[in-house]
């Protein structure tokens, strides 16, 4: 199971999230902050990434997150 630190702004404050795979569902993702449950995260088929839960995010937070999240993906 994959652990990565993500860095960006949520409303105008870098917040930095834990993000880690998520055992049962594959290409999820589970996102925390501060060890806060954030949302689970996964690509749908349009390519755009959404929460498998309602969410207090917004889907343009959601889709930043799964951003950033790709770029450290492509990097390792």
């Amino acid at each position: 199971m994959q652990l990565f630190e993500i860095t960006l702004f949520i409303d105008n404050i870098e917040q930095t999230l834990q993000v880690q795979e998520d055992k049962t569902a594959s290409n999820t993702y589970l996102v925390n902050k501060d060890q806060k449950f954030i949302a689970r995260i996964f690509k749908d088929t349009d390519n755009r990434w959404k929460s498998r839960e309602i969410s207090e995010q917004s889907p343009s937070v959601l889709q930043s997150i799964g951003e950033e999240l790709e770029k450290v993906l492509n990097q390792s």
